[in-house]
């Protein structure tokens, strides 16, 4: 279970490091590009490898989590859409992904 954690938390990493590069962060890892493939494909190869040892219950289980994490964040995204005064009103934060433009605005 550890491993898949570690396996969406470097997927994560990558894809926000390609969505948003210049997001501020606390700390920035000095890696871009290849080398920053480079430098996870260990963690990654490990992880997915002691995934394949455990056996058909810890890999169903793994799997089962995923596809429900997936599946909560597909019915969040379609509740903004078809609610959005849902998510609204709380001051201070920003919805991940809106539109600074909007936000000035208001």
């Amino acid at each position: 279970l550890y491993c898949a954690a570690l396996l969406l938390e470097i997927a994560a990493l990558i894809k926000l490091r390609y969505d948003q590069p210049d997001l501020p962060r606390a700390f920035r890892i000095p890696a871009e590009g290849f080398w920053l493939w480079m430098m996870f494909l260990p963690a990654f190869v490990v992880s997915a490898w002691a995934m394949c040892l455990g056996g058909w219950q810890v890999r169903a289980f793994a799997l089962g989590l995923l596809v429900g994490g997936a599946l909560i964040i597909l019915l969040v995204n379609y509740l903004r859409g078809a609610f959005p005064s849902w998510f609204s009103g709380v001051e201070g934060v920003q919805l991940f992904g809106a539109d600074a433009s909007k936000d000035e605005d208001a």
